[in-house]
């Protein structure tokens, strides 16, 4: 078959064959360049491939604009600010982990030396030095700052108060917010009679008749205004035995309940609905009290 093409220089109309049409040529009588218009058959061709090459396109922006909507959502899950209960709860489950921390540097504290380390420790007229959360900082991998520390001087030496900002990561709970300078300590003993320690004079495992799982090692104190290294901490004959109650207390800025750490090292969120018998029979160590703790 032939396609006809006229020339538009000089109006010359000329046959050419299919494999000769769509392609550029001279004109036979005026010797300009003309291109031959596409055979019926390349036209149907031609057509084909528009269509395909539109198809395609459409998929191919079709699966890079869902990449990049799930690549979008990924990073925005990542990135964008948590709603503030599941922020809370992430900070709670940290401070769990810190007081846990804490217990099982006591632990490792009584392996060492045979007993839980005294509330404070005393000078040689009998003046408090400094704090057991200072004694277990050997326990709690950070035995640099445990070498800084001047342990024949009070907590509060020139030496030792230049250490306060070093140490009072481990001792903070990560919801209550605490400004830049702030070294006050979040987690407590109680002292007293019939406590893991009465002040200067520590205890061991076999002191503790009523249950490891049932008696309390360290509790958890909103807005103590006791420096971590400070020989001080909650006094049972002066405290407020309802969670979250009048301070002096056990207490947090969690909602509604605070973090206890029991003698066995585990770590249990107390609610403030808890019974104040209850609480109290759990800080003794040998009160013969029966406490379940698990309900």
């Amino acid at each position: 078959m032939s396609v006809p093409i006229t020339c538009p220089h000089c109006g010359t109309t000329t046959d050419v064959a299919d494999q000769d049409a769509d392609q550029l040529g001279q004109c036979p009588e005026c010797g300009n360049f003309i291109v031959a218009p596409p055979s019926d058959a390349q036209k149907s061709a031609r057509s084909k491939r528009t269509w395909f090459s539109i198809l395609t396109s459409c998929i191919s922006i079709s699966l890079k604009c869902f990449w990049v909507l799930l690549f979008g959502g990924i990073m925005a899950m990542m990135f964008l600010p948590m709603s503030r209960p599941h922020i809370e709860a992430a900070r709670r489950i940290q401070c769990s982990r810190n007081l846990q921390r804490l217990a099982l540097a006591i632990h490792n504290y009584a392996t060492v030396n045979k007993c839980f380390p005294p509330a404070y420790v005393t000078d040689r007229n009998g003046k408090p030095l400094y704090s057991w959360r200072a004694l277990v900082l050997p326990f709690i991998a950070d035995e640099t700052l445990a070498k800084r520390f001047h342990y024949d001087e009070p907590w509060d030496s020139k030496a030792n108060r230049k250490l306060c900002k070093d140490g009072r990561k481990w001792f903070q709970c990560p919801t209550a917010k605490h400004a830049d300078d702030d070294c006050t300590t979040d987690y407590v003993m109680v002292v007293g009679p019939h406590m893991l320690s009465d002040g200067l004079h520590s205890k061991n495992f076999g002191d503790i008749t009523d249950g490891v799982p049932n008696t309390i090692m360290l509790v958890e104190v909103a807005d103590s205004d006791i420096n971590w290294a400070e020989p001080k901490d909650l006094e049972f004959d002066k405290m407020d035995f309802t969670i979250n109650g009048q301070k002096p207390c056990v207490g947090s800025h969690h909602t509604s309940g605070a973090n206890v750490a029991l003698c066995d090292a585990s770590v249990h969120y107390f609610c403030d609905t808890l019974a104040p018998e209850t609480l109290k029979a759990a800080l003794t160590i040998d009160g013969g009290e029966k406490v379940n703790l698990d309900d």
